[in-house]
């Protein structure tokens, strides 16, 4: 059998073969219309198999990187979410945790108050009107009653999500309205606590206080008053302590509380005449200190309650 000469490794070849075994070069002729149809067919072929290969590792790898950042937009939103209700939900339990300690310390400073007005009102010493010991009372067990306990403050932690990825986004949105409720139900449940203003009480105290001790202060002073003087300015303060009462719950159409209240202005007018008659700047130290007392106390209790002296007096 002929042998010819491959043009492209040199090897040496059956003229029959059409292609080369050493190096699988194409030996038959270029022209040949079946033969280059055959080659081109099978390049061709194995060409557009790798091309469509690589196209659909491609929409493969598009796809999935698709389907993963459609699930990583839900989920950080979801993440968001949840973070900010939790950090919402920790603020206000720590927010509320703060007002027992609040209440708590407010409430020393009243029960420090009230000792004080206690302490006097028990030290034995007795004022020189024991109305004032009694209003005492009274203030003492209205400022127990606008006292408020210490609350205990009870709050769950903040849930975590069972399962924290892309693939569990409506799980962690979930979790985030679950503490959104729990908000909801610890407002409820403490939204009205605050800290108790017990300012006025307190200052109500510390004036029944400051009266207390001075009729106490009173009460000793009258002990060296000389007996008339003491006698007149007792009875004074007696009655007007009776006017007073009267006239704060006076009727002006009622005729016989109008005569009554006549009645009543001409016995205090009596007594001013008297106490007017005396000349102050001569009377013994203690007898001078009783007689302001008296007339000073008298005096401050007209004006808080809207009345005053007769202006016709001579």
């Amino acid at each position: 059998m002929a042998k010819i000469t491959c043009p492209k490794c040199n090897a040496e070849v059956d003229e029959e073969e059409s292609f080369c075994p050493n190096c699988g070069n194409l030996l038959v002729d270029a022209e040949d219309d079946e033969v280059r149809y055959y080659v081109e067919e099978k390049k061709w072929t194995f060409g557009n198999t790798l091309i469509a290969l690589l196209l659909t590792l491609l929409i493969a790898a598009l796809g999935v990187f698709l389907y993963l950042n459609g699930l990583k937009w839900p989920y950080e939103d979801a993440t968001r979410y949840y973070n900010d209700e939790k950090a919402a939900y920790e603020q206000q339990v720590a927010e509320y945790k703060e007002i027992p300690a609040q209440i708590a310390s407010a409430n020393d400073v009243l029960d420090a108050k009230i000792d004080q007005l206690r302490a006097v009102l028990n030290s034995g010493e007795e004022p020189l009107d024991p109305r004032i010991a009694t209003a005492s009372n009274e203030i003492i067990q209205k400022a127990m009653e606008l006292r408020i306990e210490v609350p205990v403050i009870e709050a769950s932690p903040a849930p975590a999500p069972d399962k924290d990825s892309i693939f569990h986004a409506k799980e962690i949105r979930e979790t985030g309205r679950m503490i959104d409720q729990m908000r909801f139900g610890l407002y409820q449940q403490y939204g009205n606590l605050a800290v108790p203003d017990y300012a006025p009480v307190i200052d109500t105290i510390d004036r029944a206080k400051a009266q207390l001790q001075a009729s106490i202060e009173q009460k000793k002073q009258s002990e060296n008053v000389s007996p008339q003087l003491k006698e007149l300015l007792d009875n004074y303060r007696n009655y007007m302590n009776e006017y007073i009462e009267f006239m704060s719950t006076y009727d002006r159409s009622d005729t016989e509380q109008i005569r009554h209240a006549g009645e009543m202005q001409t016995t205090f007018v009596t007594y001013l005449k008297q106490l007017r008659a005396i000349d102050v700047t001569k009377l013994p130290e203690d007898d001078a200190n009783y007689y302001n007392a008296v007339t000073q106390n008298i005096g401050s209790r007209l004006s808080a309650n809207g009345l005053t002296e007769p202006d016709f007096v001579s």
